[in-house]
């Protein structure tokens, strides 16, 4: 009936409320940027988002959903991981609903390395190298789930999770032709950085790097 029809409609124009808020405080960009401390919106707009699931279950044609506002929230979890060890967890497991209960509604390279960040971003609260192992094994799934190979922005969360492993991604990057960018680089001076026995690994990266630069300015 109408009164149905409305309620829907409702909820889904408060989902897209809370989305936008989160879109216009600029702190769950793709690609960092400028972010205040902060916490519990993602949760919020994961509350939000559950409600209209639900609603799009019952009658999708009534409900536009798509993976953007699960990218949108996940991002959300990806700042907060900073501050909240769980974040990540909440991040996956969006990640896994999408995979497991929402047919129509599939993940993105996006949305895997939105993911990732999350947990990238949650490796300096862990003192294991649990992050690290769930962005690996995240990448693996990447790949044979979604379909999505990494990229330049995947390598780069997995250096900075593990920075002793940085030149070893560096080599993968290479086989299979993904090209580094300055955050790659940044990576990689930080791991030599904090071992003094690659001071000539460092020297040799600057060399490489020149040469890098002094092409793409031809």
């Amino acid at each position: 009936n109408d009164d149905h029809r409305y309620n829907k409609k409702e909820k889904q124009h408060k989902l897209h409320q809370e989305l936008e808020k989160l879109k216009r405080k600029k702190r769950y960009k793709y690609k960092g940027g400028n972010r205040s401390r902060g916490g519990g919106g993602a949760q919020l707009a994961e509350e939000r988002l559950m409600e209209v699931v639900k609603l799009w279950q019952q009658d999708s044609s009534q409900i536009l959903l798509t993976d953007r506002a699960f990218n949108i929230v996940i991002m959300g979890y990806a700042h907060e991981a900073k501050y909240d060890i769980s974040a990540p967890m909440k991040a996956e497991s969006l990640l896994q609903k999408m995979c497991d209960e929402l047919d129509g509604i599939n993940p993105s390279r996006f949305t895997y390395n939105a993911v990732i960040q999350a947990w990238s971003a949650s490796s300096l609260k862990y003192k294991t190298l649990r992050p690290y192992h769930a962005i690996v094994r995240l990448m693996g799934e990447m790949q044979t789930l979604g379909g999505f190979e990494p990229d330049t922005f995947t390598y780069n969360l997995v250096m900075a999770s593990n920075l002793p492993k940085a030149k070893k991604w560096l080599t993968t990057m290479k086989k299979k032709q993904i090209p580094p960018d300055r955050q790659t680089y940044h990576w990689l001076f930080k791991s030599y950085s904090q071992d003094g026995t690659k001071a000539e690994e460092a020297e040799a990266l600057v060399d490489e790097l020149f040469l890098i630069t002094q092409k793409k300015r031809k």
